[in-house]
């Protein structure tokens, strides 16, 4: 079942990015592209462009977002630029790059390639979009983690569609290899994030309307009850593990 972030709403999109998930992971993705100041970067499929923001405030870099949504660009475009740094926006397809060959140092691909029906077009365009001896991070998911993480595994439906769209981190690996790139190294990473049982709910009510609209009423009603329960059992939240692989490969020079 394909699926593209871009079907959410905007503001239920941006949201997502907490202040503790960009201040997390910015610093990772920074430091495994061994981004610097001057760089070039592109953020394929950056949504609503909080990691890209970051990016160019931390380093400084000159970052060009890129996403297939035009209104998740013109929500990044209304928000303020960085201090530090400089951003563009573009409106493109992650299998498609509106940008030309060659024109970057680094390249970041973040929770984007389960979502292509066809993700290897867009494992190409990073590659492509590199200098000689540039570098790509991406950051993917694992099958064997989507069932144990909440809510996942306790919407069986839903874990089960989520488990079967996230390629296992070695077919990204053999993807890399495959239009050329030399994989340096896979790190994998345990977020850890606290979440909060109010947080949690009204993020699936949304996206009972949207991507899991699928998801008997049953398996809804069920599912909330029991999360409400492991909720109440945990003083209103869990610690969440929320592992993440990062591919780190480089361009030949």
């Amino acid at each position: 079942m394909a699926f593209s972030s871009a079907q959410l709403p905007t503001e239920h999109f941006d949201a997502r990015f907490s202040t503790e998930s960009v201040a997390f992971w910015v610093p990772i993705l920074i430091e495994c592209a061994k981004i610097a100041a001057g760089h070039r970067v592109v953020d394929i499929g950056c949504g609503t462009g909080e990691f890209t923001r970051a990016i160019a405030d931390m380093t400084p870099a000159t970052v060009t977002e890129v996403n297939i949504s035009a209104w998740f660009i013109q929500f990044a475009r209304d928000t303020p630029v960085p201090e530090c740094g400089a951003v563009t926006w573009k409106v493109g397809s992650a299998e498609v790059l509106p940008v030309t060959d060659g024109s970057f140092d680094r390249t970041a691909v973040s929770l984007v390639l389960h979502q292509p029906r066809n993700p290897r077009p867009a494992a190409a365009e990073a590659f492509h979009s590199l200098v000689s001896d540039g570098r790509v991070v991406v950051r993917t998911g694992a099958p064997g983690d989507v069932a144990a993480c909440v809510p996942y595994r306790l919407f069986p439906s839903m874990s089960a569609v989520d488990t079967d769209r996230m390629p296992p981190p070695e077919e990204v690996e053999g993807w890399l290899k495959g239009i050329g790139f030399v994989v340096t190294r896979r790190r994998r990473v345990l977020r850890k994030g606290k979440l909060q049982l109010a947080n949690e709910e009204r993020t699936l009510r949304v996206e009972f309307q949207g991507r899991y609209s699928f998801i008997p009423e049953q398996e809804r009603e069920e599912g909330l009850q029991a999360m409400c329960a492991e909720a109440e059992a945990n003083a209103g939240g869990w610690t969440d593990p929320r592992p993440a692989s990062l591919i780190i490969a480089s361009k030949p020079a």
